[in-house]
């Protein structure tokens, strides 16, 4: 939807308003999901599955004591803020190099920016995989590429009282190249509901291709 509207060329009142009743739906489900998941494991016949993953559930939890709700709590402010600030330093150290360095605005964003603020995403899902949280390392990611796109962009979009412009570039390398890697990303892992190491190798290369075409042929290509 983000591609087909940001052909016009901006991203008005209209798209705004359907990204937010999309990051709705989607969270709406998600709650849902989770509510249905935990009365699974409470009626709990052992054995019982995710419907979704196919794993088992977790029907053993640690007991929600108050000392122990304080000490995750305070645990996860620390770590989010942690990983915020050390983002925030290698983006703003690393923009300070590129510009004394003479390079690009558009090299800056997508590949300085566009990996700064990645950082916390990379860091929560590496984790998660070492911890084998298999489950919230892909919903890390994507639910941070949602609120991205559908909550983040569209709130901006409002605030801000007029709509987001879409500059030749976006439209015609960034937006394409968002529709392949979903789709890259989401459908093989629908099909076989895993993502396997060959969608991994795949996005690196193509990541590659688009970092190619942006920084060295953007221009050409927003021309044509």
């Amino acid at each position: 939807m983000i591609a087909a509207f940001g052909l016009t060329g901006s991203l008005g009142l209209v798209p705004n308003l359907l990204l937010l009743a999309i990051f709705v739906a989607a969270m709406t489900e998600n709650v849902l999901g989770a509510v249905r998941q935990v009365r699974a494991a409470k009626a709990g016949a052992n054995g019982s599955v995710d419907a979704e993953t196919g794993e088992p559930l977790d029907l053993e939890r640690p007991k929600a004591t108050g000392k122990l709700w304080t000490k995750n709590v305070l645990l996860f402010l620390v770590g989010a803020a942690a990983i915020g600030i050390g983002a925030n330093v290698l983006v703003s150290s690393a923009e300070y190099v590129a510009k004394a360095a003479h390079v690009p605005e558009r090299v800056i964003a997508v590949t300085v920016l566009a990996v700064g603020t990645s950082l916390p995403e990379l860091v929560t899902t590496v984790t998660a995989v070492v911890k084998h949280e298999m489950s919230l390392s892909a919903g890390n990611i994507i639910g941070a590429n949602i609120m991205d796109m559908t909550l983040i962009m569209p709130i901006c979009g409002l605030i801000s009282g007029k709509a987001l412009p879409v500059t030749a570039q976006v439209g015609r390398i960034d937006l394409p190249a968002t529709l392949i890697v979903a789709l890259v990303a989401l459908v093989p892992a629908l099909i076989k509901k895993r993502f396997m190491k060959w969608q991994g190798f795949l996005l690196l290369g193509l990541y590659v291709i688009y970092l190619v075409l942006t920084c060295f042929f953007g221009e050409q290509i927003a021309a044509l």
